[in-house]
């Protein structure tokens, strides 16, 4: 009897102890799926806006690397637009300056023309040579000058040549003359003045050439009387 009543009272324990396990797996199971729920939901929503984070990021910085590349390329642009424009102007000032130096040259080139001399010429050949890369036209006017000056100079040597040669003749043609008169002034009467009636010179007895055998001998017997005739006293 008593064994039977410790059997009874195992039994009863054993089913009471499935029971309660029974209801606590009931009751508890609802919860830990909930909590497991949950628990995806938020580590997808956690991944997710990493994700939306990383493509932000990789976003702002694709547009960061965007801009600085158009920006270096807009610096490049205004760069290239700063050099042009400074080429340009520098361009622009060697062209007024060979304008310029050009419209002077033409000056003088226009005058050596007009009054083709050595000073002229060379002054416009300066002017020339100033041009940047020179200017052919003036040179050809100028070489057409300079052939001009040349044959003027040439003709002009030549005159001053002939004017020379006929200076050395006429004096010796004088000195000649000069010889012969007083070769044909000779005399014979010591007291007598004697005239030569080619240079209208008279001289006094005791001077030099008072000489009386030639046919351009005259004979006065005053100074007053050859004065009269228009003879002049010999200096000698």
């Amino acid at each position: 009897m008593k064994k039977r009543m410790i059997g009874l009272l195992i039994l009863s324990l054993l089913m009471f102890s499935a029971c309660t396990g029974s209801h606590h797996a009931v009751t508890h199971t609802p919860a830990t799926a909930q909590h497991n729920y949950q628990k995806k939901v938020t580590v997808k929503h956690t991944n997710k806006k990493r994700i939306q984070k990383t493509k932000k990021q990789k976003t702002k910085e694709k547009v960061a690397k965007k801009d600085e590349i158009q920006e270096k390329l807009n610096k490049q642009q205004n760069e290239s637009k700063e050099k042009a424009t400074i080429a340009k102007q520098q361009q622009e000032e060697k062209q007024a300056e060979v304008n310029q130096k050009t419209a002077e040259a033409k000056t003088l080139v226009i005058q050596a023309e007009i009054t083709p001399i050595r000073e002229n010429y060379n002054a416009a050949q300066a002017a020339v040579k100033a041009i940047p890369n020179g200017n052919q036209e003036l040179s050809t006017r100028l070489a057409a000058i300079e052939r001009i000056i040349n044959t003027n100079e040439a003709t002009e040597k030549a005159k001053i040549e002939r004017e020379k040669q006929q200076e050395n003749a006429t004096s010796t043609q004088q000195a000649t003359q000069a010889v012969n008169s007083t070769n044909d002034v000779n005399t014979g009467n010591q007291q007598s003045i004697i005239g030569n009636s080619k240079t209208k010179i008279y001289h006094m007895p005791g001077q030099a050439g008072y000489h009386m055998n030639g046919n351009n001998v005259v004979i006065f017997h005053s100074e007053q009387e050859a004065q009269a005739a228009g003879y002049r006293k010999s200096l000698r």
